[in-house]
């Protein structure tokens, strides 16, 4: 996932100064969670175009401070997909006109599938300096004389790209992840139109009246208004406002975002359902009476990465409390699960941006009799594609790991699906500081760790091995309890850790079989059933029975994982190679 941002200022009365410049890497800096290779800017003043780029998110390298009179910007925050994290490959791309002067600048979020093709069929007319599939929507652009809907008829894939002429003319076209448009008043009250990924990123500027660019469209924007149109006839849409509100002013928490959000997460917890907000406990009644229907045959559920496990948990509890069939599916596995004609998929995003989750729903959507999303962003594709959508109601999720959206999701599954959990699940006390501390110095010693769980207990076991692979870059992998015997144990080596996910205590056996073959437990249970190098006491849970049991053992491997990166000295916020949400 990259993030882009856009906006003019110009006309006949441009501002003095770099208000359209300042305004965009404000922007940008508000969606750096999105994508952190490369940053980088273009800056017109109505005649020549400046290119401004560097390597990591150090933005006063690309703050205009020439003296440049902007009149309209452009913007990226890169995570690299095509090409590597170079200055070369970091967007802006430009392409020249015949006098070697940049002509248009292009910024883009998805993936340009036809890339190689155009390289080949352009490569005559116009130099390709990166391996940057956004080149190719530049030159595009160019070559279509900056006219956007012909630009579309060039360009495949799913992409949502800004582009910028020669006179500082902004052009957009929406044909992959979010577009939000609003307009922005600095604090000399110069008004200008900005365009964004991300509706948190123009709240947390000031805007508070926002449009989605609806998707399958283009158009132009400057300072004195917004045209959109449909790409395939090429007629006028009209955008739809409405008022947003603003962001509570917060520091930078001194533990980082992560942590920060995983106290969040318990807060949410200690709440429960009770917390969920009125519409989406309006939407939730909703979507329980399309799966209770007569004619939904199968419920499937959906998603990617954390989404998965809390698919997995959603058709745990589903089983568990009705009779009708319930699956889950990664996203890739939708397209063959088969003809469901009847079935109600239960697609699960945070961002609702995911290329994933939005080619799963595309996949099943000519059979699926309906589309429920869970989603911490009501703007998305995806809800826009969804018969009922669910909203997380978490606010922004900054940390790549997924956290308080993983406990919202709980939540709303859990109320969504098993009516005997109408209170809040709350917890008598939070599990011990100090014995997840421990838990964390013998993981971070550790060169492998497994998590084991039964049951439902097998959701915070995948949870907490791709928290660990993720933050603190360890091998962990999961496994149900039962079957470690059966195979993994064969390459349990002196000195890894095994972490049982038992609040119940039915594995005396298996760890004993683990800690004679050198093997360190740790075991998360009510009670100290049965041996073990470390016990993490599971308190009792006084409302939500097994439900709240399963959201503390989420927490708990959740912030073991976090505090093992933080011994290891990883970048717990920013973790290498990892975007908060993958678009393409």
């Amino acid at each position: 996932m990259c993030s882009i941002a856009a906006v003019s200022a110009a006309g006949s009365k441009a501002p003095a100064g770099s208000a359209a410049a300042s305004a965009v890497c404000s922007l940008l800096e508000n969606m750096t969670y999105r994508g952190y290779d490369s940053i980088g800017m273009a800056a017109s003043d109505g005649i020549i175009t400046k290119t401004y780029k560097t390597l990591g998110t150090d933005f006063e390298k690309i703050r205009v401070a020439d003296g440049m009179r902007v009149a309209s910007a452009i913007g990226q925050t890169r995570w690299a997909t095509h090409g590597s994290n170079t200055l070369v490959n970091a967007n802006p791309q430009v392409s020249l006109d015949e006098n070697d002067m940049p002509a248009v600048s292009a910024v883009m979020n998805g993936i340009i599938s036809n890339y190689d093709d155009i390289r080949q069929d352009l490569q005559s007319s116009f130099e390709f300096a990166s391996e940057n599939d956004t080149e190719a929507a530049a030159h595009a652009a160019n070559l279509s004389n900056f006219d956007m809907q012909k630009t579309t008829r060039l360009l495949s894939g799913r992409y949502t790209c800004i582009a910028m002429s020669r006179g500082g003319r902004i052009g957009f076209i929406r044909g992959g992840p979010s577009l939000i448009t609003g307009v922005y008043h600095d604090e000399n009250g110069v008004g200008m139109r900005c365009l964004a990924s991300d509706i948190h990123a123009m709240a947390a500027i000031g805007i508070t009246r926002i449009a989605v660019i609806p998707a399958g469209s283009f158009g132009y924007a400057s300072a004195s208004g917004i045209s959109v149109f449909d790409i395939q006839t090429g007629r006028a849409l009209r955008l739809s406002y409405e008022d947003i509100p603003l962001p509570r002013t917060t520091q930078k928490p001194p533990g980082g975002i992560t942590e920060a959000e995983l106290g969040e997460a318990a807060n949410i917890a200690s709440v429960g359902a009770a917390g969920l907000a009125d519409s989406t406990t309006y939407a939730i009644k909703k979507a329980a009476s399309i799966i209770k229907s007569a004619q939904s045959q199968r419920v499937v559920f959906c998603g990617s990465g954390s989404s998965f496990h809390m698919a997995s948990l959603g058709a745990c509890l589903l089983s568990g409390s009705s009779a009708k069939p319930a699956c889950e599916l990664i996203c890739e596995d939708v397209d063959v699960a088969g003809d469901g004609l009847n079935d109600v998929m239960v697609a699960i995003s945070q961002s609702g941006e995911s290329g994933d989750i939005l080619q799963a729903v595309e996949s099943a959507r000519h059979s699926t009799k309906s589309v429920i999303s869970i989603t911490n962003n009501p703007y998305s594709t995806l809800a826009s594609m969804s018969d009922v959508t669910l909203e997380m109601g978490c606010g922004p999720e900054q940390g790549v790991a997924a956290t308080k959206s993983v406990i919202s999701t709980a939540l709303i599954l859990q109320r969504l699906l098993d009516d005997s959990v109408m209170s809040a699940v709350r917890f008598s006390d939070a599990v011990s500081e100090s014995s997840l501390d421990k838990a964390a110095v013998l993981v971070a010693k550790s060169t492998d760790v497994y998590m084991l769980g039964s049951g439902i207990y097998y959701v915070p076991a995948m949870e907490g091995a791709l928290k660990l692979k993720e933050l603190a870059y360890l091998h962990a992998e999961a496994c149900f309890a039962g079957e470690f015997k059966h195979g993994p144990l064969a390459v349990l080596e002196s000195k890894n850790i095994v972490i049982i996910i038992d609040p119940n205590g039915r594995h005396a056996d298996l760890s004993d079989e683990i800690r004679a073959r050198g093997g360190r437990t740790i075991l998360l249970s009510r009670t100290k059933a049965y041996k073990s190098d470390l016990w993490i006491k599971l308190e009792p849970v006084t409302e939500g029975g097994i439900h709240g049991h399963v959201l503390q053992c989420i927490l708990a491997v959740q912030a073991i994982a976090i505090k093992a990166a933080r011994i290891a000295g990883m970048p717990v916020d920013r973790p290498r190679h990892l975007a908060k949400c993958v678009s393409v």
